[in-house]
């Protein structure tokens, strides 16, 4: 749902999903991975969570995102969730589905800000 949104929109060329959060670290890493403007991040997700995910690559390749927008997209309502979420400077917007076209304008703020 939230793909087709986006794609409504017309403000992204490409965007990538991936099934398993190794898979996104493994491109996201890779020296000749294209700059990338947004990530957009569930907390939970099979096998590594969105906050394991965002410790993974803070270790991996911490430099390879200093431009790059990190979001959280989750159905979580815990006050927890987001201040842990707060703990990572990567991350510049927490989000509670279902969003609509304002926030992927407000995505599009972010990254163009």
């Amino acid at each position: 749902m939230v793909k087709r949104l986006i794609r409504k929109t017309g403000l992204v060329d490409t965007m990538l999903e991936f099934g398993m959060a190794e898979d996104a670290i493994e491109y996201l890493c890779d020296p000749s991975c294209p700059k990338i403007d947004v990530v957009i991040l569930d907390i939970n997700m099979p096998r590594m969570n969105g906050f394991e995910f965002l410790e993974q690559i803070g270790e991996d390749c911490p430099n390879h995102f200093a431009n790059s927008v990190f979001v959280i997209l989750t159905s979580s309502e815990c006050a927890a969730d987001m201040q842990q979420a707060e703990r990572f400077p990567m991350v510049r917007k927490f989000l509670r589905k279902p969003i609509g076209e304002s926030e992927i304008s407000q995505l599009d703020r972010l990254v163009n800000a």
